[in-house]
């Protein structure tokens, strides 16, 4: 990169970077032997370094560079064997691009072409490079922007994610990059899931099901999948996941995880313990997995040995909803912990006043009202 840092020192040829790339993107270069794309590699390579004295996106900025991209991409066909480049290519410009003001980016002009370009990406054959960096720009992108979550709620991106999660069913993540790859559609899923309409297309795709089905798989896969669950189970719209879950058979996979319960099952847990409504059948169902004390014993010992506050949190509030809800469970659960003591550490808990579950209380009104009932005890 040496010879780089020279070419672009003086003004004069940082416009000339700045036109070089415009040109390479509208495939204007006389190159014999190379696609536009390989020639462009070079060229956004330096947009990832950042200096005090020259930001290299400051040139190219009022140049349309991410739609003569997407156009140019347009002209290569999936098994042309220079195709692999297109995408680091646009991973390498919109990174720097989502990492620069808000006032410099342009998410809603080059949104739709962007998300439909890579949601066919994700599902294409067996994984590779290509795929994993399009998965990688697919989590950076709308993690930035809703307008791009709008765009892949608009080319079907639910649907498009959970057939790559799909391939994981009877195999797991081979190396570093399937396990990144993996973790991209993972965490895309997830910022999808924040829309509540989103979490209908998820039930009507069965994503419940499939992510049941993949927590017999390793335990980054199952960590995935309990991950995904969790974020469509949570708050008041995921009152309808976690019936499906119940309904799903899904108790039975999660009482299998139980004896040995992570963060990420124990806030699933809670969630469906202040979503599922009281006396209902799911609900009884959940219930009655905790009557085996080995399973109560599981999840005392996560809120004394959790990784994470939040873990003991959501470990807490499970044992304070056992001791509430069932003569039997609440003399499993006190005899392990005094109920004073769950009730000081519950005291402590802090949840965002805008978390509401299903009934319409906030989760900071349904605490302090465990607390109370665990003071009275």
């Amino acid at each position: 990169m040496h010879y780089l840092s020279i070419f672009y020192n003086t003004q004069e040829r940082r416009r000339v970077f700045g036109r070089s790339l415009f040109r390479a993107s509208k495939n204007e270069l006389p190159l014999p032997h190379h696609s536009s794309w390989a020639c462009l590699c070079p060229l956004v390579a330096p947009l990832t370094i950042t200096s005090r004295l020259f930001h290299p996106w400051d040139t190219i900025r009022p140049l349309p560079i991410p739609h003569r991209l997407f156009t140019l991409k347009r002209r290569h066909q999936p098994e042309c064997r220079l195709d692999p480049l297109a995408v680091p290519l646009l991973c390498l410009c919109w990174k720097t691009h989502l990492h620069h003001p808000p006032t410099s980016r342009r998410y809603d002009t080059y949104a739709d072409p962007l998300v439909a370009w890579l949601v066919s990406r994700i599902v294409r054959g067996r994984m590779d490079q290509n795929q994993a960096y399009a998965a990688e720009l697919l989590a950076a992108s709308v993690a930035e922007n809703e307008a791009v979550r709008e765009a892949l709620a608009r080319h079907d991106g639910m649907d498009a994610l959970l057939c790559a999660l799909s391939r994981y069913l009877h195999t797991s993540p081979r190396d570093t990059d399937e396990h990144e790859f993996f973790r991209n559609v993972v965490d895309t899923l997830q910022y999808m899931l924040l829309d509540a309409a989103q979490r209908d297309v998820f039930l009507a795709c069965e994503g419940v099901e499939l992510m049941l089905r993949l927590l017999k798989q390793s335990r980054r896969v199952r960590r995935g999948a309990l991950a995904v669950l969790l974020a469509a189970a949570q708050y008041a719209a995921g009152a309808a996941t976690c019936v499906r879950i119940v309904e799903a058979g899904g108790l039975r996979a999660l009482g299998a995880l139980l004896d040995r319960p992570d963060d990420v099952l124990l806030h699933l847990l809670h969630a469906m313990l202040y979503n599922l409504a009281s006396d209902s059948a799911p609900r009884l169902r959940l219930l009655s997995k905790f009557l085996d004390p080995r399973k109560v014993e599981a999840v005392v010992e996560a809120r004394e040995t959790g990784a994470s506050v939040d873990g003991r949190v959501s470990a807490n509030a499970v044992l304070a909803w056992l001791a509430m809800e069932d003569d039997t469970l609440q003399a499993l659960v006190t005899t392990r912990v005094p109920a004073a003591e769950l009730a000081e550490a519950l005291e402590g808990a802090e949840f965002d006043p805008r978390c509401v579950a299903a009934s319409g209380d906030t989760l900071e009104a349904i605490t302090h009202a465990l607390t109370a009932y665990l003071r009275s005890l």
